[in-house]
């Protein structure tokens, strides 16, 4: 019984967490003129946003801590990531190309 309710509240923190990921993801999209709805090949944030969405998505479905504890690492690793192109990382991509010949 301590396992489901270690499991559960696990749930409940990731949740939050990968709504404040999503979150901070689609700031930053916004912020840099790139289209959420764009291809998630175009820039690594998309990707992000996809994967983040992804697994909030199957958040509410997984019931194994193991599994949870996975997806805790991937929040963190995601996490990391979007402070490094907050930071200025990954502006190179193929998204600002374009942009910058359009400009």
């Amino acid at each position: 019984m301590n396992k489901m309710y270690d499991a559960v509240m696990k749930m409940e923190t990731l949740l939050d967490a990968y709504e404040a990921l999503i979150g901070n993801i689609t700031d930053f999209l916004n912020d840099n003129g790139i289209d959420i709805t764009g291809d998630p090949s175009e820039h690594p944030a998309l990707m992000l946003y996809a994967e983040a969405g992804r697994i909030y998505g199957r958040l509410l479905h997984t019931r194994k801590l193991e599994d949870l504890l996975r997806m805790e690492g991937e929040y963190r690793l995601m996490t990391s990531m979007v402070a490094e192109m907050k930071a200025g990382a990954w502006m190179t991509t193929s998204h600002h190309e374009k942009m910058a010949k359009a400009g």
